[in-house]
């Protein structure tokens, strides 16, 4: 039975730069970047989005962090696209290296509609997982680290790897699923906003099998080894 090992998206196989997004909203608005990152953060809009809800409010909620009413849909949407600018080349190909060596590849996100739909058309090997299983938040109605969302993986495996930027997050897989976790650092981006809400922003002490990386490198010697 093969080995299922599963990436994360966001800080994994995707790079982000909430720091630009922030940067182009206060051109539209009197708060600063730094204003509307709190503003994010304190309203919650993104974890809503997450989990399927409020997506035809959503850009009226960020017309509302910037107090700016007159934006148009097409340029909010510009300039959300800006805090997912590329994949990460080498983390991409590793993770085809994987599938090619015969493990199984999932794909498990915190990621609203849009996001979602935007990789899928724009960047396709972010979300390439070849037939693996795909748990997306904003399909299941629940966000990680919340318990629910992991029993989505009811794949049969040898053995469960899962690879995420977020110590919390690998937490109660680890501890309850028998998961070994990866924790990969070295693509963090500590603006994004979801680290600032309910458990997603807190480092977490995990009892279990789990490894801390800070390269790609790092993650392939650890597959290789474990």
């Amino acid at each position: 039975m093969s080995d299922l090992i599963i990436f994360d998206v966001g800080g994994i196989v995707l790079r982000m730069d909430f720091a630009t997004m922030f940067a182009e909203f206060a051109k539209h608005s009197k708060h600063t970047a730094d204003e509307i990152k709190k503003r994010f953060a304190k309203t919650a809009i993104d974890k809503h989005l997450m989990l399927g809800e409020g997506e035809e409010e959503y850009f009226d909620g960020i017309r509302a962090i910037i107090e700016n009413y007159s934006v148009s849909d097409g340029e909010l949407l510009r300039i959300l696209k800006l805090c997912i600018p590329a994949q990460i080349d080498e983390m991409v190909a590793l993770k085809r290296r994987l599938h090619e060596a015969s493990y199984r590849i999932g794909i498990f996100s915190n990621i609203g509609r849009w996001a979602c739909q935007y990789l899928d058309q724009e960047l396709p090997e972010v979300l390439e997982s070849w037939g693996g299983p795909r748990v997306f938040s904003y399909q299941a109605h629940h966000i990680k680290p919340e318990p629910a969302v992991y029993a989505l993986f009811r794949e049969e495996a040898g053995r469960i790897f899962y690879l995420d930027d977020k110590s919390a997050y690998l937490k109660y897989p680890v501890e309850h699923l028998g998961w070994i976790g990866i924790h990969l650092t070295c693509y963090q981006d500590f603006d994004e906003p979801i680290r600032h809400v309910g458990e997603g922003h807190q480092d977490a002490r995990i009892s279990g099998e789990w490894h801390e990386a800070a390269t790609p490198a790092d993650v392939e010697k650890i597959l290789t080894h474990v």
